[in-house]
């Protein structure tokens, strides 16, 4: 079993380049769960549609995250015909 370093929660060890997917988790779970839990807690209500408004917004921020750091260090993959 190999030794996990800390920097992989939002890269891929394979390849050392950011990871979206990581990320997002990352993010919903540092940052949702305990706003959710203190909104809970003083006793605001939400609804399910919010639930999905957020975690859909998460996971499509962050990776409009990682995509424009891609496009700002020029690593923009092109394929053969939108050359």
């Amino acid at each position: 079993m190999t030794k996990r370093k800390l920097s992989e929660l939002i890269t891929d060890p394979q390849s050392g380049q950011l990871s979206a997917s990581r990320l997002c988790l990352l993010v919903l779970i540092l940052g949702y769960l305990p706003v959710l839990a203190g909104l809970e807690a003083v006793g605001v209500k939400i609804t399910i549609w919010a639930h999905l408004t957020v975690i859909v917004g998460s996971v499509c921020g962050v990776y409009g995250i990682n995509t424009g750091l891609r496009v700002w260090r020029g690593k923009v993959y092109h394929d053969k015909e939108g050359e």
